[in-house]
């Protein structure tokens, strides 16, 4: 199992063909647009590929085939010893979503991952309608409380965001080739909208509002602008969640419209036990 420098990248693009969700993760590293890793079986010919998108984070995408057993011991083994543990954990576990997109994958994931006690979980997915959401917020700007502003993303702004480090590695970077719009109150940053990863031409957008801010709309408002800029910089918004059913009134609200839903494995990585598995 080798891993590659970025400059290799784009030898696991053909390994991609049945990539049809979360684009805008598996891409992201590839294009460059966010940090992340890639472990080949071959380093001239891949056959085999476990990409990681982000600085940090319980993401990861096995692609090519999943036959190579080979590489499937060693990938179990390298999360294992290495990437899992290193994770920081979140109400005392690492949690790791596995996204694969063939049958063959899925079964060989619930035979490797079987001593971590891997679940089969479901994301949901949303595509933006496009004439749907210009219809419900092409006058945003229009509905803007008084006293209150929707601003471009600054520096300082997206520090705030306690997950940016792990996807983006910097605020800095987050600058270079993220989206976001943010309301904010005075100098309080009160909800936020901006995009988690950017890749592929696609663009996932994740919301947070401040709890004494909220059932106020700014969600959709930010929302709606972020969406708006993702558009004009020619990326396609996406849309999922797990299990999350203010998330999905909130996809329709800003007009996206219902995907098949996706297979994804979960594995609760807690410092006891799992290791040993």
């Amino acid at each position: 199992m080798y891993q590659l420098d970025p400059s290799a990248f784009d030898l696991v693009r053909p390994l991609l063909r049945d990539a049809w969700f979360a684009l805008s993760s598996v891409y992201a590293p590839l294009d460059g647009n966010n940090p992340g890793r890639v472990w080949v079986d071959d380093p001239a010919q891949p056959r085999s590929a476990l990409i990681t998108p982000g600085a940090a984070t319980g993401d990861f995408f096995p692609v090519g085939r999943a036959d190579n057993e080979a590489f499937n011991q060693e990938m179990v083994a390298l999360l294992r010893d290495e990437l899992l543990p290193a994770l920081s954990p979140q109400h005392g576990a690492v949690h790791v979503m596995f996204y694969s997109y063939t049958p063959e994958w899925h079964a060989a994931l619930d035979r490797l991952l079987a001593p971590w006690g891997v679940q089969r979980i479901v994301r949901i997915l949303f595509a933006l309608d496009h004439d749907l959401f210009r219809a419900l917020h092409g006058d945003w700007r229009a509905r803007v409380p008084e006293g209150l502003r929707v601003v471009p993303p600054e520096e300082s702004l997206v520090a705030q965001d306690p997950g940016c480090e792990a996807l983006w590695g910097s605020a800095a970077e987050f600058m270079r080739w993220g989206v976001a719009a943010f309301v904010v109150d005075g100098d309080a940053l009160v909800s936020r909208s901006q995009t988690v990863f950017v890749g592929g031409g696609h663009a996932e957008i994740g919301i947070h509002t401040a709890p004494e801010y909220r059932r106020r709309g700014l969600a959709i408002l930010a929302a709606a602008a972020c969406i708006e800029v993702c558009l004009e910089r020619g990326l396609e918004p996406d849309w999922g969640c797990f299990y999350n059913e203010a998330s999905k009134a909130m996809a329709g609200r800003m007009g996206f419209k219902p995907l098949p839903d996706a297979i994804v494995h979960y594995v609760r990585w807690e410092d006891t036990g799992a290791a040993e598995g």
